[in-house]
Formats: structure tokens, C-alpha cells, sequence
């Protein structure tokens, strides 16, 4: 997840934040893993399930530092962009746990899945396209936080499986299942409010040209300002 830039992902957009050369693997361990071992069960960030720690979860976490990467105004669209080097078919699902007295859980997510802002639900179904995809969210109009946690969920679309009717069909069933975590500010429409946080506030983003990228490349600095964020402790 490239924008917002994910725990994993972090690094390769300029921020200083713990390098994660795997970061395209937040598979919950892989398919046979997630359904075999942990009964379809996996990290709220991709991880295993029965990982101990948790590489991006926090408190524990490596990759979970905390790092505030941008900063919205309540009821905003956001934008999503996801790099997919593999295409599996399948769909995107946003939530967003903004309870700043426990730890981001699945139960706090799920209370807030966001919807897309074109209105046509909430599952972005993804084109056949490897790169860049590119869509929008409209976060709650009532919900604020100083430190919330974004989750996404790829929902993948090309295993055979049996269907609700009891037929059996590619996409139904089990399917192997990606997850990232991001860390953001939503704030009121008040100045007064807004934190003083290192990076551009509700920086625009271009529609990105879907083309494959290079992960083995040094990550290439955005335009943000010269002295890196600091980094904020869930």
C-alpha cells in the first residue's frame, strides 16, 4: 500500500521508518498457512496469525512505529493507491479503528469500514491490470482522531471454491487474502485543531500510471519537508 503509505511500505516513500524488503507479502502467512494452521485467522497488518510478535502490530511490532504519515480533514475523501504485482483477481476493503485507548483490533475495524466515494458500496473490485490501482474513500463525516489506524484488505478472486448455493466456482469459497496497516490524523474542519505534524497537510496526490514497479530500486524521496517525521508511539 503506497498511499497512504503503509507500516511496511513506509520506507520507500522518504520516511524513516524500519525497512521492510518483504513488504509486498502481508499474506496472513499464505493460504495454506491462514486456513490450514490458523483456521482462516491472520494479522490485523497481513501478518500470521500465530506470529509472536506480530512484525506490524503494535506494541511489538518492528515495523509498527507509530509514524504518523498523513494528516486529514474529517469527512475527506481519501486516496488509495495499491501497488499489485501479482494480480489475483478479487477486491479492496478500507477500514479504520480510531479508539485511541486500546490497541487497533478486527472488532474496531469492522465497526468503521469505509465507503467509496463514487457511493457504489464498499469493495473496490480491481481490474486485471498489474501496477498501480487507484481509487477513493470517503472517511466518516463524524469521525476524528489524532491517531488512527487504516487498515486494508485484498480479497483475492482466483481460487475454485464452493459457492453459497453449494456449486463450485472460482472466487467462491476460501481465498488468499493481503493486509496492510497505516498510521493518520483525522481532524475537524478547525485550524486551531490541527496538529503540527511534518508532512504536507491533505497533500494531492496524481493518479499514478499503472505500471509495474520496481521493488528492487532505492526508494526516491517525495516532495515532504526536509527534516524527517517524528516518530509517535502507539
Amino acid at each position: 500500500m503506497l498511499e497512504p503509505p503503509s507500516r511496511a511500505s513506509a520506507w520507500r516513500l522518504g520516511w524513516s521508518t524500519p525497512i521492510d524488503y518483504n513488504d509486498n507479502e502481508g499474506f496472513c502467512g499464505g493460504f495454506s498457512h491462514q486456513y490450514s494452521v490458523n483456521e482462516g485467522k491472520c494479522g490485523i497488518c497481513g501478518d500470521p496469525w500465530d506470529a509472536n510478535p506480530r512484525q506490524h502490530e503494535a506494541p511489538d511490532g518492528e515495523y509498527a512505529t507509530g509514524t504518523l504519515v498523513r494528516q486529514y480533514t474529517q469527512g475527506q475523501i481519501l486516496t488509495l493507491t495499491i501497488d499489485i504485482t501479482a494480480n489475483h483477481m478479487g477486491h479492496f476493503e478500507v477500514r479504520i479503528c480510531p479508539d485511541p485507548h486500546v490497541e487497533a483490533t478486527q472488532q474496531c475495524f469492522d465497526q468503521h469500514q469505509l465507503c467509496l466515494a463514487d457511493g457504489s458500496g464498499n469493495n473496490f473490485n480491481i481490474t486485471s491490470e498489474v501496477g498501480l490501482h487507484t481509487t477513493h474513500y470517503l472517511l466518516p463525516p463524524t469521525l476524528t482522531c489524532q491517531h488512527c489506524v487504516l487498515q486494508w484488505r485484498y480479497v483475492t478472486g482466483n481460487s475454485w471454491g464452493v459457492c453459497e448455493d453449494g456449486t463450485g466456482a472460482v472466487g467462491c469459497g476460501d481465498q488468499e487474502e493481503f493486509r496492510a496497516c497505516a498510521d493518520l490524523t483525522v481532524l475537524p474542519p478547525s485550524p486551531r485543531s490541527r496538529l503540527a505534524l511534518r508532512t504536507p497537510v491533505n497533500t494531492p496526490v496524481k493518479t499514478p500510471v499503472k505500471t509495474p514497479v520496481d521493488l528492487s530500486q532505492a526508494p526516491v524521496k517525495p516532495s515532504l519537508p526536509s527534516v524527517p517525521p517524528t516518530p509517535v508511539k502507539q
